[in-house]
């Protein structure tokens, strides 16, 4: 999942969070980024490179209202990680109960170090078909004439044309690797 992680206030609990992302196999953009690192990506100039943006501060800053509003708009999940206690603001809170909105706006809030159980549990929830799975990632397989053959006769044989065939067997593969099974129940909890 690619996330843009924008940072209200800078604090060592926003550098752990980064840093749990990261090795939890995220791809992270940051405005904590170098210049360098911010100049070499795209997030910055569009969000429509990124599957989610994370947000985490005491409060939200003109930035923050802006990303959120310009992911919302895209259609892309939107996650506001507040300390405890903290005042959410009205226009932010009511966004909540927009029907269309609030399915991919998730406001969280932590006391203490229970932020990583918090993202845990959401990412978790996302990895396990709590939401709907797209495929929007795109990959250019390459193939021999034998298997192109056996793709399409496959397809003429069932009716099901060939990316949902490949995905399908993939999709098997992957329920039959236990290896890859325990992975995936405990990624989050690191």
């Amino acid at each position: 999942m690619k996330i843009y992680f924008y940072i209200v206030t800078a604090d060592d609990k926003s550098r752990e969070i980064l840093n749990y992302l990261k090795k939890v196999g995220m791809v992270v953009t940051s405005n904590l980024a170098s210049p360098a690192q911010q100049k070499n990506t795209s997030q910055f100039q569009s969000l429509d490179k990124i599957d989610m943006l994370l947000v985490y501060g005491d409060s939200l800053d003109q930035q923050a209202g802006y990303l959120l509003a310009a992911a919302l708009s895209q259609n892309k999940k939107v996650l506001c990680l507040l300390p405890e206690g903290v005042k959410v603001d009205k226009n932010l809170s009511d966004l909540q109960y927009d029907k269309v909105l609030a399915k991919n706006l998730k406001i969280l809030f932590f006391a203490g170090k229970n932020w990583s159980e918090s993202l845990a549990s959401y990412f978790s929830g996302l990895e396990h078909g709590q939401t709907k799975e797209f495929f929007n990632i795109k990959y250019t397989l390459r193939v021999s004439h034998k298997l192109g053959d056996y793709l399409n006769w496959k397809y003429k044989q069932s009716g099901i044309n060939k990316a949902d065939w490949i995905r399908e067997k993939i999709q098997q593969l992957m329920e039959g690797d236990e290896e890859y099974q325990d992975f995936i129940k405990n990624r989050f909890n690191k």
